[in-house]
C-alpha cells in the first residue's frame, strides 16, 4: 500500500458524526473519517505523478489544493480510516501508472486495394441498376 510510503505527518485525519440513519449510535459516536492532504507540498511524489493525481482527482481538491477523502460507510471509526487510507493509495496507484502512448496505424495495402474493390464494385451495381436510354 503507498499510503504506508506517505508520512503521516502530511495527512489530517478528523472526525465526525456520520449522516443518515443509524439510531442513537450516529447521534453519540464520530465515525465519519476525512482525510486531508496537501498535494501541492508533499515531497513524496514527483512532479509527473502529482500533475496526473491532480487530474484524476480535480473533484476531490479543494481550494487550497488539499485532497479530501471522506467515508462513513462503516459503523466503526477505524474502519472509516483505513477505508479512506485506502481510496488515497487506490488514486496515487492509478497516477503512478503512466499512460502508453497511442502509435497511429497504418493501413496495409492489401487493405486499401479490397476498399477500393468493393467500392469499383458498389459503383458497377448502381450503374447497372439505372435505366438504359436509347438515343
Amino acid at each position: 500500500m503507498n499510503t504506508a510510503k506517505i508520512p503521516f505527518s502530511e495527512i489530517v485525519l478528523t472526525y465526525s458524526r456520520s449522516s443518515g440513519s443509524g439510531g442513537q449510535n450516529v447521534n453519540k459516536v464520530n465515525t465519519k473519517a476525512v482525510l486531508k492532504w496537501d498535494i501541492t507540498n508533499t515531497l513524496f511524489l514527483s512532479e509527473e505523478i502529482k500533475l496526473r493525481l491532480l487530474q484524476i482527482a480535480k473533484n476531490l481538491i479543494n481550494k487550497n489544493g488539499l485532497i479530501v477523502i471522506s467515508s462513513e460507510t462503516f459503523r466503526t471509526q477505524e474502519a472509516n480510516k483505513n477505508s479512506c487510507l485506502n481510496k488515497l493509495s487506490k488514486l496515487i496507484t492509478q497516477a503512478s501508472i503512466k499512460p502508453k502512448k497511442r502509435k497511429k496505424s497504418k493501413i496495409s495495402k492489401n487493405q486499401k486495394e479490397k476498399r477500393i474493390k468493393d467500392k469499383k464494385n458498389v459503383s458497377m451495381k448502381k450503374t447497372t441498376r439505372s435505366r438504359v436510354r436509347d438515343y
